[in-house]
């Protein structure tokens, strides 16, 4: 009784705060482990698209999941996710984060890209069209989510026009995010190489040199 209670009062509450319901997703790629731009003991890296359930037929939860260990990198500073078909203004308005990690916050979303130099993820750029989110933009101690044991999830609310046409399992689609090490240096970025959702991922290396925090150089 007391487990259908529980279950009644989340749907309730969810359906009064207004809370987007996702259905089954519709694209799901696993890019680590495995790809090799995947830093070590990175040990998930995971972009899903959800259709929002009683949503128009281009609304969409997009979810980024990452997971580490110990000798996982110390930080996620910056997450971005890229729809290979559309444009800026293939979007009704700039996505929302709808949940972020904790650690990190406050987390700011643009359209721009993770790149890994001073330029990476700051402003409202359009760089290869993508939609990035970054940690505490501005603040030159705030280094991102803290990785190392965790799960984390950032969740994005996504409005496409109707003229888009709808995603499905095989529409390309990216990920990519950014890696601090505990003095804010540049530990790798997970660069994979696009491809469809139903496709194989062939991964890239990623030879970076070691970078001073981008936020300091501003």
């Amino acid at each position: 009784m007391k487990l259908l209670q529980s279950a009644l009062f989340a749907t309730v509450l969810t359906v009064l705060l207004g809370a987007p319901a996702a259905a089954a997703p519709i694209i799901d790629i696993k890019y680590c482990p495995g790809d090799a731009s995947c830093p070590a003991g990175v040990t998930q890296a995971r972009l899903l698209f959800d259709e929002i359930a009683g949503g128009d037929i281009n609304d969409y939860l997009v979810t980024i999941r990452i997971s580490g260990d110990a000798p996982a990198p110390k930080y996620v500073d910056e997450v971005s996710f890229k729809i290979d078909s559309a444009q800026i203004g293939d979007y009704t308005s700039l996505p929302t984060l709808q949940s972020a990690p904790g650690s990190g916050s406050p987390w700011t979303v643009y359209f721009d890209n993770i790149s890994g130099s001073a330029s990476s993820c700051i402003a409202n750029t359009g760089q290869q069209q993508a939609v990035c989110s970054q940690s505490g933009a501005g603040n030159p101690t705030n280094y991102g989510a803290l990785l190392q044991g965790q799960t984390l999830e950032w969740t994005f609310m996504v409005n496409l026009k109707d003229s888009e046409g709808p995603l499905s399992a095989t529409s390309s689609v990216n990920l990519r995010a950014q890696f601090l090490d505990s003095s804010g240096k540049n530990a790798g970025i997970l660069s994979p190489v696009p491809e469809p959702g139903t496709l194989a991922l062939l991964g890239i290396g990623a030879s970076l040199a070691a970078i001073r925090r981008r936020r300091a150089q501003r």
